[in-house]
């Protein structure tokens, strides 16, 4: 029976490639068909991206690219110590004997005596897998370039499970991990046997490396659903790639006493390392002595470096410069943003001296209902919570005290009142709904897509509801200038299906 003669070892190699990188990438490649001839694999599998980086966008029309990626590969063939399969811009390429032929996703290919299914998106699993074994594959290769968002390894997992159980197949997915831009791969490769049980499993949001077997009946114990553990590492992994990838080595944060500069920081620490974060606490007249406090022991926790510089003499001369035009007039939003505009500039100022990134440190509920200041406190290069909603932002503040053991983020940080601290007394409720609500109706209007009516059927106050409708499309503008940061949600408000125009009008 042709199952009999299945291929034992496949290596597959879970690589984190950068766009355009192609000899660094195509080493990597190299280094890992060594290891899998050491392992005794008879194949290697690495995802889509391995050897220009993925998403490659337009790219892909510029010759001098493919020329770059063609010498690459070319210099590489001639090196491979087993065949391999791997994604190159356009798509699937087979090396083996020293010949190469490109695969289309759909395909089944013979490799060393075993009849390979091949798809790119795991997806289309249920769809696929059963024409392929009418075809005589044996087992079925996923060489994907599949992003994070939350649930999504799990529901990988669900997909292969079935597919496998159903067709008596085993079933190997081999991811990309690391940061592009926008996107954030998570890696999670793993394997299923022809039983539809997991049977080797890879890091995630990390580099690896695994030999497998894919004949093999032990089952992996499962482990428990970790959905905050798997999105703070998809946050940390997009911003330590973001700014590697980019060429740099630290960042500026502003740090103002609350929650989300809090987060914002222990994510830095975390993917660039303590001594690679800057801070800048920047206080006012409007600055509680809480704020000064907790930020100076959050620091002190994290390990980072922490600057005061105030900023009441430079807000007065602002006001004094600007008193005669503004006779007449009472204290409003222009007072405000002023205090964080001013704290932009010297963001910038010491990241341009000293070669740092800053990075911003809004989140996903301040986005929508537009409650950041342009040019303010959106000043950056990378927003690192910008795709979290507050509650959500609280919850992996917590998870990470819960991993440290201790208190990195000071519970006085997360448990108080949130305030931008923009002028007496002030509190975000005051502005907007309390969060839980607003996160609420937000996940059910933004990630669901829920008409308003529906909304109110959910038990919500029509007024609320429409209110909180009208500030996200009326902060559209804001977001097209806010810095871009990791999609890890359903629908982040920079991914295609967030296609709203900033034009509108919005009836009552």
């Amino acid at each position: 029976m042709k199952g009999q003669t299945i291929m034992l070892g496949v290596s597959i190699f879970q690589i984190n490639a950068s766009v355009g990188d192609f000899h660094k990438n195509a080493g990597k490649l190299r280094e890992a068909s060594l290891r899998a001839q050491k392992e005794g694999a008879g194949l290697l599998v690495a995802p889509l991206g391995a050897l220009a980086g993925y998403p490659v966008e337009g790219f892909a029309r510029r010759a001098e690219f493919l020329l770059g990626q063609k010498e690459a590969f070319t210099t590489l063939t001639e090196t491979l110590a087993v065949p391999v399969l791997f994604g190159m811009t356009p798509g699937i390429v087979l090396v083996e004997n020293g010949k190469n032929r490109l695969v289309v996703s759909g395909e089944v290919v013979e490799i060393s005596g075993t009849r390979f299914g091949i798809l790119t998106q795991i997806d289309s699993l249920s769809a696929s897998v059963s024409d392929m074994k009418l075809r005589g594959a044996e087992a079925v290769l996923v060489i994907s370039a599949d992003p994070f968002k939350r649930s999504r390894p799990a529901e990988r997992l669900i997909l292969a499970k079935k597919a496998a159980k159903e067709l008596h197949l085993p079933i190997l997915f081999a991811n990309l991990v690391g940061g592009a831009d926008e996107w954030v791969f998570d890696g999670s490769s793993f394997v299923c046997n022809r039983q539809g049980v997991c049977t080797a499993r890879l890091s995630r949001s990390a580099e690896d490396f695994k030999t497998v077997d894919l004949t093999n009946a032990q089952e992996l114990p499962d482990s428990s659903p970790d959905e905050l553990g798997e999105l703070y590492d998809a946050l940390v992994l997009a911003l330590h790639d973001y700014v590697y990838k980019n060429g740099f080595q630290s960042v500026q944060i502003g740090l103002s006493g609350g929650i989300d500069s809090a987060l914002t920081a222990a994510i830095s620490a975390d993917a660039l390392g303590p001594e690679n974060v800057y801070t800048l606490m920047m206080p006012t007249r409007y600055t509680t002595d809480l704020s000064l406090t907790e930020a100076k022991r959050l620091a002190k926790n994290l390990g980072i470096h922490y600057t005061i510089r105030p900023i009441g003499a430079l807000f007065d001369a602002y006001r004094k410069e600007l008193a005669e035009d503004f006779e007449g007039t009472t204290w409003d939003a222009t007072e405000e943003n002023l205090q964080a505009r001013i704290r932009g500039n010297l963001l910038m100022a010491y990241a341009n001296k000293f070669g740092r990134l800053v990075i911003a440190t809004s989140n996903k509920s301040e986005s929508a209902a537009g409650y950041a200041t342009l040019y303010g406190d959106t000043t950056g290069a990378f927003e690192a919570i910008s795709d979290i909603y507050k509650t959500d932002v609280w919850a992996l503040a917590r998870y990470r005290n819960a991993r440290a053991g201790r208190e990195l983020i000071p519970e006085s940080i997360i448990s108080r009142a949130p305030s931008a601290e923009l002028r007496e007394g002030q509190k975000d409720s005051q502005s907007l709904p309390e969060y839980p609500v607003l996160d609420a109706v937000l996940r059910l209007y933004v990630e669901q897509g829920k008409p308003v009516s529906e909304i109110v059927k959910a038990g919500f106050d029509r007024c609320l509801v429409e209110r909180i409708v009208r500030m996200t499309h009326r902060a559209e503008f804001k977001r097209r200038q806010c810095p871009i940061g990791a999609r890890v949600s359903d629908v982040p408000f920079s991914g295609p299906i967030w296609d709203y125009p900033m034009t509108v009008k919005l009836e009552k």
